[in-house]
């Protein structure tokens, strides 16, 4: 019960100073990195999709620590996220809707995500 405590005092230390944008640049990198993780069986493991999905979740933890080398990941992955979303709707051609659609949504997200992170974060990294 003791450890339960500490870890929650630790949680809401941290916590109280990310503001709203930064946690929601936090829980967009937590989930999209799960889906990607989650989607290697049904894509038959492709390494690059493994690879997008276990930065998102490092990109989230730095976010979260307000680790030194944050702005970087998250540049990294919107040009990762970018190219990603370019080469399949290229190699797809257009021809699927739901992957099109999603692919679409999924790029949005990322770059305004990361717009949000680079004009609302604080001056603490």
């Amino acid at each position: 019960m003791l450890r339960s405590k500490a870890v929650v005092m630790q949680l809401s230390a941290i916590m109280k100073d990310i503001n709203l944008s930064q946690l929601m640049v936090i829980i967009f990198h937590t989930v999209s990195g799960i889906i990607l993780l989650a989607c290697l069986p049904i894509l038959a493991f492709p390494p690059h999709v493994g690879l997008i999905g276990i930065i998102s979740i490092i990109t989230a933890y730095s976010i979260l620590a307000k680790r030194v080398w944050a702005p970087f990941l998250v540049f990294f992955l919107l040009v990762t996220n970018t190219s990603f979303v370019v080469f399949t709707l290229y190699s797809a051609g257009f021809s699927d809707t739901v992957l099109t659609f999603s692919m679409l949504t999924f790029v949005s997200l990322t770059w305004i995500m990361t717009l949000m992170f680079y004009f609302k974060k604080k001056k603490r990294y």
